[in-house]
């Protein structure tokens, strides 16, 4: 089988989020998927290659969302 290049970041990152989601005991609610900017952000980022690294690149990505929600003024 070939390694997951870059055009399959979209896809893959569903899966990677839904596992992160099981993972951590949260409903569909709780963490949301990646939008398409944070798609072409690790896109450009992963360049493809170790799945390790493509969830590691798109847990900062939900980190730093997070954390973005969280400093918004409410």
């Amino acid at each position: 089988m070939p390694d997951p290049e870059s055009q399959h970041v979209g896809g893959l990152a569903k899966q990677i989020v839904d596992d992160l989601r099981n993972e951590r005991g949260l409903d569909d609610g709780w963490m949301l998927y990646l939008a398409a900017d944070e798609i072409r952000i690790v896109q450009k980022t992963w360049r493809a290659g170790s799945l390790r690294r493509l969830r590691v690149a798109i847990e900062a990505t939900i980190e730093a969302h997070e954390t973005m929600l969280r400093a918004r003024p409410r």
